[in-house]
């Protein structure tokens, strides 16, 4: 029964189409990205998942879909700090989406 419920509602698209390859996991920690290998921002981030993240930024970046980036989810100033080098894929107002490329 719940079988054939769960079929027509995805007949009706009741159920979002979920192309992730890895589930998020909700987490706000201040970090960094550095753009281009040039200026360093402080962003803030939303959630991360395997494959990449959701930053928050301020206002008015100027962040281009496709910019190569360094995103350090760390203190800049660790030992070791905790760096992922990545893609902007997604530029909204006031948020940015990155794939991991490491």
């Amino acid at each position: 029964m719940l079988l054939r419920v769960s079929s027509i509602l995805n007949e009706v698209g009741c159920f979002m189409d979920n192309r992730r390859t890895h589930d998020r996991l909700r987490f706000e920690a201040q970090c960094y990205l550095k753009v281009n290998d040039a200026e360093m921002y402080e962003v803030l981030l939303d959630d991360i998942s395997l494959s990449g993240a959701l930053l928050k930024v301020k206002p008015k970046t100027n962040f281009q879909i496709g910019d190569a980036c360094e995103l350090v989810l760390s203190e800049v100033s660790a030992a070791f700090p905790v760096k992922h080098i990545c893609k902007i894929v997604r530029v909204d107002s006031e948020l940015i989406a990155v794939n991991f490329l490491t």
